[in-house]
């Protein structure tokens, strides 16, 4: 299966091209200007295969593929394709074929360059198909290492090097709509554990599990301290799931991070008694050591690069034992009141705050 490369970009991406051709600077400055808006402002968490919220979605986008959420969902379960991830893509490429050069081919996905689809269902099951056969067959079932071959870094019809950006553009899209963007895409690997309105069990009454779109944090500066990562970027997870399942009208403050050189870093979360606490991202839960317990950890998600702290809670749900593999927004116990929050990315402790306050923010 040949590579596939890029539509458009995201408008925050430097640069244009139409489909893979190139364009000259002049032409990239008029699409810039007519780029549709972002469409993650119209992506929310949904289960894989919800057909009326996606196309409520897709709508609310004046997305071309409105009315087609059932052909996702449908390429995807034929596939073994979360369906999610098949839209992150078409997000991606062509801004769900707003774009118009994408729109008059029917070709949401870049594919080609400038192959023309009869019709958006008919690429959508091609994508499906490619997919399946190009990708998923070869053991590519993850985003980083769908990317390399979808969009190649150096591809001559990728001139202005677009494809740099497809992971984090494509995983920021993916995460939106509630998917883990360092997780298997396959549709049979979804654990099903993350529902987008409650929690999957142990939750109150309309407690909401709120997942971070993939935006990056607002950094106030580069040092981990100020949410910056190693090498003074804002840091960003790989997935993450706001920490507890408040409901939407219950407060949630936020103290000021007590941060320390070379120490920890953790923000501390005032709630309602009895407020579930969850695990913010898919991984294994280890127990804190007894310096860290001087610091006020109790355990620790770790999740590949990132591992997310929280200090001892008053209940702990029955699956929360050390050594334990946790889903992403998995109900973890209950806090006696206040929850200490912490973030280490590569070993570097990070200050939690811009990604809560990206995630849900405060409240009063």
């Amino acid at each position: 299966m040949c590579s596939h490369p890029v539509g458009m970009r995201h408008r925050l991406i430097a640069g244009l091209a139409v489909l893979g051709l190139a364009l000259t600077p002049l032409a990239v400055a008029e699409q810039a200007q007519r780029a549709p808006a972002d469409p993650s402002a119209h992506l929310s968490c949904t289960a894989p295969g919800d057909v009326p919220s996606l196309d409520r979605m897709l709508l609310r986008a004046g997305s071309p593929l409105a009315g087609e959420a059932a052909t996702f969902v449908r390429a995807g379960t034929a596939h073994d394709v979360d369906p999610r991830f098949l839209v992150a893509v078409a997000a991606h490429e062509t801004l769900l074929e707003t774009y118009p050069p994408a729109r008059e081919i029917h070709n949401p996905f870049g594919l080609g360059p400038g192959i023309v689809y009869a019709s958006e269902e008919a690429a959508i099951t091609a994508a499906g198909a490619i997919l399946a056969g190009g990708y998923l067959a070869e053991g590519r079932t993850t985003i980083a290492t769908i990317a390399p071959k979808w969009a190649p870094v150096g591809a001559a019809n990728d001139p202005t090097n677009l494809n740099t950006h497809w992971t984090i553009g494509v995983s920021h899209y993916y995460g939106a709509l509630g998917g883990e963007a360092d997780s298997d895409i396959r549709l049979s690997a979804q654990t099903g554990d993350l529902t987008c309105g409650t929690p999957a069990t142990g939750g109150l009454d309309g407690s909401m599990v709120w997942v971070w779109d993939g935006r990056t944090p607002p950094a106030s500066g580069p040092e981990g301290v100020d949410g910056g990562a190693p090498g003074g970027d804002p840091a960003r997870p790989g997935s993450f799931v706001f920490p507890v399942a408040a409901r939407p009208d219950q407060p949630v403050t936020y103290l000021p991070p007590a941060c320390e050189p070379d120490g920890p870093c953790g923000v501390s979360l005032t709630l309602a008694p009895g407020t579930p606490v969850v695990a913010a991202a898919a991984g294994t839960l280890r127990a804190a050591s007894a310096d860290e317990q001087t610091d006020g950890i109790g355990f620790w998600i770790d999740a590949g690069r990132d591992s997310f702290g929280y200090s001892a809670l008053a209940e702990y749900a029955p699956q929360a034992r050390d050594g334990a593999r946790v889903s992403a927004g998995q109900v973890l116990g209950r806090p006696a009141r206040d929850l200490a929050f912490h973030w280490r990315q590569d070993g570097h402790a990070i200050n939690p705050q811009p990604l809560l306050r990206a995630t849900r923010p405060a409240t009063h």
